[in-house]
Formats: C-alpha cells, structure tokens, sequence
C-alpha cells in the first residue's frame, strides 16, 4: 500500500485487513489469478506482491467517467492507482467484464469482491467459461454486499431504502450502482449451477466500518453475526473445482 498515491491510501487503506484476509483463502504460489470488476487492482497488487500473475478485468473507461458515482470527486487518484497497481505488475484488461473472454489456457483462481451486484446481465456464462480453465482444486470466490443482512432489514421495517440514494439514480445520467445484490440462496444456486465443492460464509467488513464509531461493541456484534451468514454485511461463496 505504501507505493500507492496518499490520496488513495486515504480512500482504500482501511481495508487492507479485509484484502489480505480475503486473498490468504486463495493464494496459490505461482498461480495464476483473474480478478473480476476488480477496480483499483489493489488486491491483484497484493497477489502480484505475493507471486502470482493477475489480470484485473474492467471496464475502466465507465469507471472514470463523471457517470459513476463512486469515483466523482476522485478521477485522478483513481488514474493513479491504477497506475500503481500496473507498475507493480498487475494487468489490466480494460473490457466489460460479463463479455470478456481469456485465452489464457489455464486460471488457478477466479475472485471478484463488490461487483457482481452492478453487473446487468447474468454472469454465468463468464462463470462457466472461466470454471472451464481452472485445474482440479482451482478456486473461484465471489464476495458481495448481502442484500439481507440485519442492518438492512432494519432499515426496512422504517421505511428506508436499502440501496442507492434516489440522487443516485435519479439523477446520474450513468448509473453504476447495485442492480441486485445476492443473498446466501443466491451463491448456493451459483455454487450448485458450476458443481463446486463450495462453502457459503459471511463477513461484516461493511458493517464493521459503518459502526465504527461503536469501538468495541462492533468488533463483539460481527463475531456474533458471522455465526448466521443470512444476517451479516459481507457474504461469500468460496467454491473449488472438483
């Protein structure tokens, strides 16, 4: 992270413990890794970092562009990053992820963390393609915000959306937002549709920072709620091919 501008390490720098947790479940020495919506390429940086060959896949030209309210404000610290993330090693593949395809004749690890939930089609298609490259006991995880946690239903039950802001939506003649995000059924069906040998887990990343203000109250609440994956913030699907 410290090769990273100290704008981005500003934005991102929080979740390194994330990152690192979530690709030591993955790491192959020498393996070959694909990351799908990857952004930043941040964690493919750690993987390079780690030995691995990664290829970061998005499509960098709408994540740019003023459409995109997750980067408005940040376009040149986003640039930069991905500069980084290039001179550390990482490659990026500037397409629309769910039409990509690889020639690559193997993959040992297909990731993709916070970005299933935008994509507008259906991914399995991709998914197969890619399960087709990996070896025997390659892996594919998927990490994604659950649309069923507690806080959410919570929210709910007030009235409030669980999604994006209305100015969001409403107002952004390009929207990247969450079109639909999974819940624990979901990445089963996946799981079951790829025949992998799969786990289904939660997490609370999101939740832990935006209760961060709550010290150690949090940190007990998410040891708590990892207990039942349907209520946390973060749900994954860790699979391997059989």
């Amino acid at each position: 992270m410290a090769k990273y501008p100290p704008e981005w390490q500003k934005v991102q720098g929080h979740r390194i413990p994330q990152f690192a947790k979530e690709i030591s479940l993955i790491y192959k020495s020498g393996g070959t890794v694909v990351d799908l919506g990857g952004g930043d390429g941040l964690r493919s940086a750690i993987c390079v970092g780690l030995g691995m060959k990664a290829y970061n896949v998005d499509a960098y030209r709408v994540l740019a562009s003023d459409g995109d309210y997750m980067h408005q404000g940040f376009k040149e610290q986003w640039d930069a990053a991905v500069e980084t993330g290039r001179k550390i090693g990482v490659e990026f593949v500037n397409q629309d992820v769910l039409g990509w395809r690889t020639n690559l004749p193997q993959v040992d690890v297909v990731m993709s963390f916070d970005s299933m939930e935008h994509w507008q089609n259906s991914p399995r298609a991709l998914f197969k393609h890619l399960v087709e490259k990996l070896p025997h006991g390659g892996m594919l995880f998927i990490g994604v915000p659950n649309a069923a946690n507690i806080l959410k239903r919570l929210r709910v039950l007030i009235g409030r959306n669980v999604f994006s802001t209305m100015d969001d939506w409403y107002y952004t003649q390009s929207f990247a937002g969450h079109v639909r995000e999974p819940v624990v059924a979901d990445l089963r069906v996946i799981a079951r549709d790829l025949d992998l040998k799969a786990e289904v887990f939660g997490g609370n990343w999101i939740g832990l920072h935006q209760l961060r203000g709550l010290g150690p109250v949090a940190g007990v609440a998410d040891r708590m709620l990892r207990t039942f994956p349907s209520l946390c913030s973060d749900i994954y699907l860790l699979g391997e091919k059989r």
